[in-house]
């Protein structure tokens, strides 16, 4: 479940774009409560956040809206799964699709 996408200021230099898609951090990590993402695209377009198990299998799929606009952005998880409840305790990975690339980022959850 997504909670929020908001854009991040970045300081000096922020007008600049990144020139590929890039996953910037995982916030905290390993995490207890909600897993924040922060994300670099370069240009505007839709965007896929999904977050797997070790098996590869989709746990869920965040909205991000049709569009998500260049620049830095940070994405909440609040660890629901695509069937609504808390995932577990492990190892985790969120995959992102943008761009015409992705980037993939470990994710550690602890009860």
């Amino acid at each position: 479940m997504l909670l929020n996408v908001a854009p991040v200021s970045v300081g000096v230099g922020s007008d600049r774009l990144p020139r590929a898609l890039e996953l910037v951090g995982v916030r905290p990590n390993p995490a207890r409560g909600v897993v924040r993402m922060t994300l670099r695209l370069p240009r505007s377009g839709p965007a896929e956040v999904e977050i797997l198990d070790l098996a590869g299998r989709r746990v869920a799929l965040l909205p991000t809206g049709d569009i998500l606009p260049a620049g830095e952005r940070t994405l909440a998880w609040d660890r629901r799964t695509g069937s609504g409840v808390v995932a577990r305790s492990g190892l985790y990975f969120v995959r992102v699709r943008a761009a015409g690339s992705e980037c993939v980022g470990k994710i550690i959850l602890l009860d």
